[in-house]
């Protein structure tokens, strides 16, 4: 089995690579340090549990997902659905609505499983 602790730096760290957010800005947002928080991305620090919750909160995802083995697991509609609800308010309603006509159209030139 994987240290969780490294398991979870990892998560971290793969979480701020696709926000575009630097460890500044998560210790910031979650009123930690800079250097606990990269301790925690190389799995050096066994943060407790409520700091963890404060990042998922700020990393916007559930406390479980900083848990999983990679970002890569299947995920179900309605996961998939809240990560791109997630992502799209940081748009406002016009671009938020292109980029949904054009997954339409991509969504309309993939054969539907049966």
């Amino acid at each position: 089995m994987a240290d969780p602790y490294r398991l979870v730096g990892k998560r971290v760290r793969e979480i701020l690579k696709l926000r575009r957010w630097s460890m500044e800005k998560l210790a910031e947002a979650v009123g930690l340090s800079p250097n606990y928080i990269g301790l925690i991305e190389r799995g050096e620090a066994h943060a407790m549990l409520d700091k963890l919750e404060s990042i998922a909160r700020v990393l916007e995802v559930e406390l479980g997902e900083l848990f999983q083995q990679d970002g890569s697991e299947k995920k179900t509609i309605d996961q998939v659905l809240q990560d791109l609800k997630r992502e799209l308010r940081h748009y406002g309603p016009e671009t938020a609505g292109l980029i949904v006509s054009i997954s339409k159209q991509i969504l309309r030139s993939i054969p539907t499983k049966k």
